[in-house]
């Protein structure tokens, strides 16, 4: 079914008798900062905090959330795809546990996911392990410049939205196909957590030709699987159960990057595959640098409770028993 694409500027808290701060018209259009005690003495012409917030304080009235920070995302392509990859969601505004946050455009991260059209991207990270009232995305052509930027991160201003740019994919609930042609585009997802707490995040997305080689170094750079240090069951408390898998995978040198990951089932059996991307030619010095990137892998919750199901990610292997 097609996604809904709706106007996200800025996330915000609701009370029960509360409104979103942001009120512009439109769903690309900016909005200012909205006034709040004490604001009056802020000076405007100061340049953005290194992470691209304009104001930040509690809300003694807000809902209860465990954290004052809503949790880190990526977006990975799908087997198959034009372009293997993972980047990192940048994270707007939010509302979350006792403290807003207003960012000065839509955040995205430095890098963009590369797709072919009518492939599918995933979200994933830790954004998935919690439990949703409302998930909402919109998409629009990225604009000519950037509001700022930082180390790692770039703010956006907004645009007119694309009808039917994005599908929910069939096949995963944090799945969306790409019905755009060619060019870059800003895709802004929304959340609102279960219990309160509500954020907006932003990636870059370079569609491209189905088959055609992403514009970057990709060429270069070859698909080996990753090892893995550990492999963790989490269940979320929802109704029915969500189940994911913690992996921390690693990257052996300094040239070495965590890629992707996929997931495969055949009944109770579940594969997880996880790749890094190292330098085609061989004689590529690399530092002897080792790191590690945390996935949070969505299983769903297709389960059946008192039934065993065995979970190899790589060459690990661990087994559980459904709730």
């Amino acid at each position: 079914m097609l996604l809904a694409l709706v106007a996200i500027l800025g996330a915000a808290c609701f009370g029960d008798d509360a409104v979103p701060r942001d009120s512009g018209d439109g769903p690309g259009e900016d909005s200012p900062p909205v006034a709040r005690p004490g604001d009056a003495d802020d000076d405007d012409s100061a340049p953005p905090p290194a992470d691209g917030s304009i104001n930040d304080e509690p809300d003694d009235g807000g809902p209860a959330v465990v954290s004052d920070e809503p949790p880190a995302g990526t977006a990975s392509s799908g087997t198959g795809s034009s372009g293997a990859g993972t980047v990192d969601l940048g994270i707007g505004s939010y509302c979350w546990g006792r403290l807003c946050v207003d960012k000065i455009g839509h955040m995205t991260g430095k890098d963009a996911l590369t797709l072919g059209s009518g492939e599918t991207f995933l979200i994933g990270g830790p954004l998935t392990s919690i439990s949703f009232e409302e998930l909402m995305v919109q998409v629009w052509p990225l604009p000519n410049e950037p509001i700022a930027d930082g180390p790692d991160w770039i703010a956006w201003p907004g645009g007119p939205t694309i009808d039917g740019g994005l599908e929910v994919a069939v096949s995963s609930p944090f799945g969306y196909t790409v019905n755009l042609p060619p060019g870059r585009y800003l895709v802004s997802l929304f959340v609102r957590a279960t219990g309160g707490g509500d954020a907006s995040y932003g990636l870059m997305l370079e569609v491209v030709e189905p088959g055609e080689p992403p514009p970057d170094d990709s060429d270069a750079r070859v698909e080996v699987l990753a090892p893995i240090e550990d492999a963790q069951l989490t269940i979320a408390e929802s109704f029915p159960p969500q189940y994911f898998v913690q992996v921390t995978s690693g990257q052996p040198n300094g040239c070495a990057r965590f890629a992707r990951y996929e997931v495969a089932r055949d009944g109770t059996a579940i594969e997880i595959t996880v790749y890094n991307t190292i330098p085609a030619d061989p004689n590529v010095i690399c530092t002897l640098v080792y790191s590690t990137t945390e996935s949070n892998v969505a299983l769903g919750s297709d389960f059946v409770p008192g039934q065993t199901y065995d979970v190899r990610v790589n060459d690990l292997k661990l087994t559980f028993t459904a709730q």
